[in-house]
């Protein structure tokens, strides 16, 4: 499972790496996290990529407290740069929706990397 770290970065949190991991019922799920507070405000990068499973594409969504943040067509191997802002004073609940081209059950595993 996904750590608090996973959906923020700042000072201190940048080279950490974690596999998030999102069930998926008939080809669609969703995951929401919200951004730890020790998390400062401020753009952060983090580069992401699948690692499971290695057949179809995804299309991902991320949304910070409702307003789309990302969105992308993806599929194994591929690497992506998603950069979010955590701002002070607000929830910060990232909540990422994928929808897979096959129509069946798995669990998708992202690896996401804190690069800034």
């Amino acid at each position: 499972m996904a750590s608090e770290k996973e959906l923020g970065a700042g000072e201190g949190l940048v080279g950490i790496s974690t596999d998030i991991q999102i069930s998926v019922q008939n080809g669609s799920g969703s995951i929401e996290r919200k951004a730890p507070t020790t998390v400062p405000a401020g753009k952060h990068i983090v580069e992401a990529n699948i690692v499971s499973p290695q057949q179809g594409s995804w299309d991902v969504v991320i949304f910070r407290d409702g307003d789309k943040i990302w969105t992308g067509r993806v599929k194994y191997g591929d690497k992506v740069m998603i950069e979010g802002e955590v701002r002070f004073g607000r929830k910060n609940l990232f909540r990422l929706q994928v929808n897979w081209s096959e129509k069946s059950n798995t669990t998708l595993v992202v690896h996401a990397n804190v690069i800034k």
